[in-house]
């Protein structure tokens, strides 16, 4: 092989040349191995694009592909990707001990819609055979014209992915940050797409002390971080796992904020529709008068279908969108997963009926923790975090009852337990259960 330049081009790229005046034997970021799997050796700089992407600046590399540094950059290959042990979302129950546990099983580490899919759903997929034989639409275009109508957005302003967890890592992968803010606790799935990315993480803790809310002292905390220029944010809304809400104007400021210094604030509201009065404290308000805000939301949670996988964005930056479907794979969303999504956008009453019974639920739960010594933190969501005094889980698990330990969350301990609500009897049932294990352990 000749080693040259040259061969570290790739001319097809639609940001090719990157750089100028390339003099040296030196990688350009379309064809270096390292480039989105492992923290690069040799020092190298970040330019920004005109879309916003920021991108190696391989000319300045200290670490050029040159024969006598094959071998490292294959051991660098082989070694493990940062944030490879983060915490996994998603419950807990798929393990052999979860495994075959009967119909009075109950799984309160998953917080899915207690009721299931809407019956709109259910008719849709009655017939599914004619969606699985064929290939189904890689544009969405019915699915993104029913999104459009849903949020009253454009649709070229929409995204369709598999999963709120493809979308969250095509836009990591469409804007290439450098450096990210994040919430802490928060939902981990944030930090494993920046860790795939090798981005620097930084994290702006909610207090304890403060019911993990959204206070003066934390939007304080957070604007100070911003004058760091970030690349990236992420805001859950409401968070994940404490079901926390940031009020409307903090969001807006921080909204300015980023769009003033070129952050991109991504939000997810992946569980916003639990929220009575959610549409108010949604960014989707944000997208006409900003082009750096994002928008996930899933079909998962609030539709039941989590083994269907339907996920989007909303943006107004279109550059933006059209990278991210550039860099997703062919055909990601499933003809069940759009027929799916098409029915559940037009059950009517779904939100009402849906918000109704988690607050009733929700304070249920509440009450009952804390009459049995748990420490209960004010969530808006369809799930609760709560301290225990001792531990809880096996003392649940032989009682057929399955809770989630939230010790993998930044801030967060062996005590600290995320539950979802669930049915009346089903959330009786758990209160019943915690007020016996604790008792026994005394």
């Amino acid at each position: 092989m000749e080693h040259s330049f040259q061969f570290f081009e790739n001319r097809d790229c639609r940001y090719f040349p990157c750089h100028d005046g390339l003099s040296a034997l030196n990688c350009l970021f379309c064809y270096c191995p390292l480039y989105a799997r492992v923290p690069c050796p040799g020092n190298p700089q970040f330019i920004r694009k005109d879309d916003g992407r920021m991108i190696k600046k391989c000319t300045a590399c200290t670490f050029p592909h040159e024969p006598e540094n094959y071998e490292r950059i294959m051991r660098l290959l082989k070694s493990p990707a940062p944030g490879a042990g983060a915490a996994v979302s998603g419950g807990n129950c798929h393990g052999g001990e979860c495994r075959d546990r009967g119909a009075d099983f109950l799984d309160f580490s998953v917080n899915v819609h207690p009721l299931g899919m809407p019956p709109a759903v259910q008719r849709a997929l009655a017939g599914l055979m004619d969606s699985c034989v064929r290939y189904p639409d890689r544009q969405c275009r019915a699915l993104k014209q029913a999104l459009s109508r849903h949020c009253s957005i454009p649709e070229d302003m929409v995204c369709a992915g598999n999963g709120a967890s493809e979308i969250i890592t095509l836009a990591v992968d469409a804007l290439s940050p450098r450096t990210a803010l994040l919430v802490s606790p928060t939902f981990s799935g944030y930090e494993r797409a920046l860790a795939a990315r090798h981005a620097a993480v930084s994290f702006c803790p909610l207090l304890r002390e403060e019911d993990f809310c959204f206070t003066g002292r934390f939007a304080q905390a957070f604007f100070q971080q911003l004058e760091k220029r970030p690349d990236i944010v992420f805001l859950c809304q409401p968070n994940n796992p404490t079901g926390t809400c940031i009020p409307p104007d903090m969001l807006q400021n921080i909204a300015q904020r980023c769009e003033r210094q070129g952050t991109f604030l991504v939000v997810d509201e992946c569980f916003l529709g639990f929220v009575r009065g959610g549409i108010a404290l949604s960014a989707r308000r944000l997208l006409a008068a900003y082009t750096h805000v994002l928008v996930v939301d899933a079909a998962t949670k609030l539709y039941a279908m989590p083994g269907l996988r339907l996920g989007w964005a909303l943006c107004g930056n279109l550059a933006l969108i059209r990278r991210m479907e550039q860099l997703q794979a062919e055909w990601s969303v499933s003809g069940p997963a759009q027929l799916a999504g098409i029915a559940a956008l037009q059950e009517d009453g779904w939100l009402e009926k849906t918000q109704h019974l988690v607050e009733g639920g929700r304070q249920f739960l509440s009450a009952g923790l804390s009459e049995c010594g748990c420490t209960v933190y004010p969530g808006t969501a369809n799930f609760l975090l709560f301290t225990a005094p001792r531990r809880l889980d096996e003392g649940l698990l032989r009682r057929n009852i399955c809770i989630r330990s939230s010790a993998g969350f930044h801030g967060l301990g062996d005590l600290d337990y995320r539950i979802a609500v669930l049915r009346e009897s089903e959330n009786r049932r758990l209160v019943t259960a915690v007020r016996e294990v604790l008792d026994e352990s005394e």
